[in-house]
C-alpha cells in the first residue's frame, strides 16, 4: 500500500472528521471511499462509447464499413457539416 499526503483546509478537515465519527470509521476510511467513488466516476466518463455510425441503412451501401468515405463525400468545404441551403 502507498501512503498519500493531501493538504486540506480546516473546514474540510472538520467535515471529514464529522463524517468519520458519524460512520464510526477513520478519516482515512472516509477519504479512501471518496477517492474510490471519484476514480470510478471518472473512469466511467472516459469509457469508450458506442458509435452510431452504420446502425441504419444508407443509399451508398454498408455505412459501417464506408463511414469515412461517406463523411468525406458529404462535407461541404464552405459550409461544413450543415445541410446545403
Amino acid at each position: 500500500m502507498t501512503d498519500l499526503t493531501i493538504p486540506t483546509d480546516d473546514a474540510l478537515w472538520r467535515e471529514l472528521n464529522e463524517i468519520a465519527q458519524q460512520q464510526n470509521v477513520t478519516v482515512t476510511d472516509v477519504a479512501l471511499q471518496a477517492l474510490r467513488v471519484y476514480v470510478k466516476a471518472s473512469a466511467a466518463r472516459h469509457a469508450q462509447r458506442y458509435s452510431f455510425i452504420g446502425i441504419g441503412r444508407h443509399k451508398h451501401g454498408p455505412a459501417s464499413t464506408q463511414a469515412e468515405e461517406i463523411l468525406q463525400r458529404e462535407v461541404d468545404r464552405r459550409t461544413g457539416w450543415g445541410r446545403a441551403t
